[in-house]
């Protein structure tokens, strides 16, 4: 689990970095991201909480202190022809975001139900199991400090129980306790406290239940957790529209 996290960790640096460099010449800051890359890449580091002498952030430093003006301006080319490609498409995007629950004054309070309905997937109509009826679920959204209590109601046949991917919480008590078994028709209240230095990034939810998780799982039970606050250091970028992406390869 902690070499997975490390590998998202890692996709999530450089991803986040290439957005970040192509955002800025778009927004025509290529003079003042010439002078500041290597500061904005060892920031983005250090808030990501990596190593900067390990081996791939210490690539990504060397990677930013090399770049030139012709690199940037053809990143700058390349985001104002994106830029104007969106605007052209205007209301013709199809691209939809999963709905979400916002935590509001340091609290998470949020209800799901498990249970299965049938889903569009691709041309097929699929059983699947899902929470409250949706085969992408809310995202969940949160920030350091904040609690999640969320009801969680079974409404399959078999247990079940949620588990916080790559949250570092508690995993006792009604926390993110993976030996919690909610039977059918039965609810549990979950609360979990996020500590006040916690990462910030994409992580996710969904079943744990022993011997039931991959059907459980794979059958269409997760969704989305962003512990908010990973564009903080760069305030460029604040009013950036933001896509939430998730991939599912269900078991039919």
């Amino acid at each position: 689990m902690l070499n997975s996290s490390n590998g998202l960790r890692t996709v999530a640096l450089f991803e986040g970095a290439k957005g970040l460099l192509v955002l800025l010449a778009g927004l025509g800051a290529l003079e003042l991201l010439h002078h500041n890359a290597q500061p904005a890449a060892e920031e983005l580091v250090q808030h990501l909480r990596f190593n900067p002498a390990s081996r791939y952030p210490r690539i990504f430093i060397q990677l930013a202190q090399q770049l030139t003006d012709s690199q940037l301006w053809l990143l700058g080319t390349g985001a104002r022809s994106t830029q104007t490609s969106e605007t052209t498409a205007g209301s013709s995007e199809t691209f939809v975001s999963p709905p979400e629950i916002v935590s509001s004054n340091g609290v998470l309070s949020a209800m799901l139900t498990a249970g299965t309905a049938t889903v569009k997937i691709e041309n097929s109509n699929v059983l699947a199991r899902v929470y409250n009826g949706l085969y992408m679920p809310p995202t969940l959204r949160v920030r350091p400090g904040d609690k999640i209590r969320l009801r969680l109601v079974n409404a399959l046949n078999d247990p079940t129980n949620l588990h916080y991917h790559g949250l570092n919480v508690s995993p006792l008590g009604r926390s993110d306790n993976i030996f919690i078994h909610v039977r059918n028709s039965e609810v549990f209240d979950y609360e979990i406290a996020i500590p006040e230095n916690h990462a910030s990034g994409l992580y996710w939810y969904h079943s744990h239940q022993h011997a039931l998780s991959e059907s459980q799982v794979g059958g269409g039970m997760s969704g989305g957790l962003i512990v908010d606050g990973i564009l903080d250091p760069f305030p460029e970028l604040k009013t950036v529209k933001e896509r939430v992406m998730l991939l599912k390869d269900s078991l039919r």
